[in-house]
C-alpha cells in the first residue's frame, strides 16, 4: 500500500469520476485505474462501485476512506514538522523520543472480533499494515 494508491481512493471519491481525479492528480486516467485496482487486490475488497455517472465508495470504502485520510494527514504534518522555520531552522520544540528504532509501522484497521464494524469485519484479516 503506497501513499499514491492513498491519494489516489480519496481523490477519485472527492472528485467522484476518473476524469477529475486524474486531472486533479496531473495523471492519466490508466495509471489511475491501475493504482486503484492494484490497492483493491492487496485488500481483497472493491472500494469503488464503477457506473456510467461515475465513482462511489462501496460500504467497504467508505469505512477505508476515513483511515487513509488519516494517514496522508499524518504524513503532511510529519512534512510540516521537519520544513525549516522563517528562521531557517527546524521547530526543535516539536522534537520528540519515542524509542531507539529507526523504522516505524502503522496498523490500520480493528483488531479480530470488532464484528461487521470496520475493515477487518469487511475483509475477514485483522488489521490492514502500511509499512
Amino acid at each position: 500500500m503506497s501513499l499514491d494508491q492513498l491519494q489516489a481512493v480519496v481523490t477519485i471519491a472527492e472528485e467522484g469520476t476518473l476524469v477529475r481525479a486524474a486531472r486533479r492528480l496531473r495523471i492519466s486516467q490508466p495509471p489511475l485505474t491501475r493504482k486503484v485496482r492494484a490497492l483493491e487486490d492487496e485488500l481483497g475488497v472493491a472500494l469503488f462501485d464503477r457506473g456510467a455517472r461515475g465513482m462511489r465508495p462501496t460500504l467497504a470504502g467508505q469505512v477505508f476512506l476515513p483511515s487513509a485520510r488519516q494517514i496522508l494527514a499524518a504524513v503532511a504534518e510529519a512534512a510540516a514538522s521537519v520544513r525549516p522555520s522563517t528562521e531557517g531552522d527546524v521547530d526543535a520544540s516539536r522534537a520528540a523520543t519515542s524509542g531507539s528504532g529507526s523504522t516505524s509501522r502503522v496498523d490500520v484497521g480493528t483488531t479480530e472480533g470488532a464484528g461487521d464494524e470496520g475493515l477487518s469485519g469487511l475483509m475477514g484479516a485483522s488489521a490492514v499494515g502500511v509499512a
